[in-house]
């Protein structure tokens, strides 16, 4: 290995869909975190396309305490597409 690079095992799509899940994240919410689209998020998922390694070091980065992200722009970008509130369903649609 040379000096500043580093040799990557791409992750495997089960391990990346357990990393996001383990966050509670969607599949929108972990786009917006890594700067991805959600197609690429569904493409790594099922295994069409490999993981970059430029995400592998994100998703070190954050490991499983998307809390010590707070304050950085990948958490605002996580959280401005928090799950939707269920607040359509007690609509009156009458």
């Amino acid at each position: 290995m040379t000096k500043g690079t580093r040799d990557f095992i791409h992750m495997p799509p089960s391990a990346f869909r357990a990393w996001r899940q383990s966050l509670d994240w969607t599949q929108k919410m972990a786009a917006a975190a890594l700067g991805v689209s959600l197609r690429a998020i569904g493409l790594w998922e099922v295994g069409e396309c490999p993981i970059p390694g430029m995400v592998e070091l994100a998703i070190e980065a954050i490991g499983d305490k998307p809390d010590g992200l707070q304050g950085t722009a990948a958490h605002a970008r996580a959280r401005a597409v928090e799950r939707p509130t269920r607040r359509y369903l007690h609509r009156d649609h009458g």
